[in-house]
């Protein structure tokens, strides 16, 4: 399966669109401008990259536009289920 048929928001952003967003490439200020502009703490890659979702992200996006506090769209999330 292709990630052309993947649910965009489903996807994992890759190293590119990560910089693209971010405005960085250096893994560890990635890391820290999610912390600072998304307000959650995204899980860390073996090589030091922050791992987002699309859907992550937009969340994030739609609740720091909304006003809520920092990290409440991610309080709401359920966690992930590493055992699949």
């Amino acid at each position: 399966m292709s990630t052309e048929t993947l649910d965009h928001g489903q996807r994992c952003m890759t190293r590119v669109e990560l910089s693209d967003v971010s405005g960085y490439k250096m893994p560890g200020k990635q890391v820290q401008w999610v912390r600072e502009h998304l307000a959650i703490e995204p899980a860390v890659r073996a090589d030091g990259r922050p791992s987002l979702t699309w859907a992550t992200y937009e969340r994030a996006l739609l609740a720091r536009r909304s006003g809520q506090k920092p990290g409440e769209a991610a309080q709401s999330e359920a966690p992930p289920n590493w055992n699949r």
